[in-house]
This record gives C-alpha cells, sequence and structure tokens, in this order.
C-alpha cells in the first residue's frame, strides 16, 4: 500500500464526506478510495468512518487519525517545500579569487549577481598556481 497516498486519500474523503467524490477530484476509481481506506482501518484495527447512503461520517478513532494525518501531510508539505526551495536559489557565500588584470572587467559582473540575496566577495591575488600534469 502506499500509506501517504492512503492517508491523503482518507483526508480528503474525511472532507468531501464521499468516497466517490475523493475519486473524482484525485483522477482514481471509487474503489480505489475504497481500497486505501479498508488498508488503512486494518493497519490500525479500528473503522475510520460509519458508513451510509448518505454518505461518511467519521468515527471517534477516525476523527483522531484525521488531526494527527493532517500535521504529517503538512509536515511532509512543509518538508518538500523547504528541500525543493535550495534548488532555487543559491545558498551561501561566493568567493572569488582572480589575477589583478581582470578585476576591472570581470568584479562588477561578479558584484552584481543575478541572486542579489547571495553575498559575494573578490579579491586579488598575483600567486601562481601549478599545473598538475
Amino acid at each position: 500500500m502506499d500509506y501517504f497516498a492512503a492517508v491523503r486519500a482518507f483526508v480528503r474523503a474525511a472532507e468531501l464526506k464521499s468516497f466517490s467524490k475523493t475519486a473524482n477530484e484525485l483522477a482514481v476509481k471509487t474503489s480505489t478510495i475504497s481500497r486505501y481506506v479498508s488498508e488503512l482501518e486494518s493497519d490500525l484495527g479500528i473503522a475510520l468512518f460509519n458508513r451510509s447512503t448518505r454518505g461518511l461520517v467519521l468515527t471517534e478513532g477516525g476523527r483522531l487519525f484525521r488531526e494527527h494525518a493532517l500535521l504529517a501531510l503538512q509536515a511532509l508539505d512543509d518538508a518538500r517545500e523547504v528541500t525543493s526551495s535550495l534548488n532555487r536559489t543559491p545558498q551561501g557565500a561566493l568567493r572569488v579569487t582572480i589575477p589583478p588584470p581582470s578585476v576591472a572587467c570581470i568584479s562588477c559582473r561578479i558584484c552584481q549577481p543575478s541572486w542579489p540575496a547571495t553575498p559575494t566577495s573578490t579579491s586579488t591575488s598575483s600567486r601562481r598556481i601549478k599545473r598538475s600534469t
């Protein structure tokens, strides 16, 4: 079982009070939502919903599980956002050492990077770098 998909389906079904509406929204079959919830109930050893022809009503265990599931899903979404944001904007300081004749040409471009929040520093050095062969 894809536990996170099952938990997300459960939370959405609890909000919509319907497996079929949840299935339509998530673009899956109603039987998939029903199977997810049944697998969760089996795993937890409790009924999450009271089912009727009028819709779904959370049991006490279902309400408790939903509260904790919402926190866990929010934490997971936050973790994804924080992690993926590292690729959007460079982090840390940019330090560049260049030979003195190049300073006039290059330092202006380095000092105004595409990412203004990234601190930059330039320095010059006449020290020779030995080539490795």
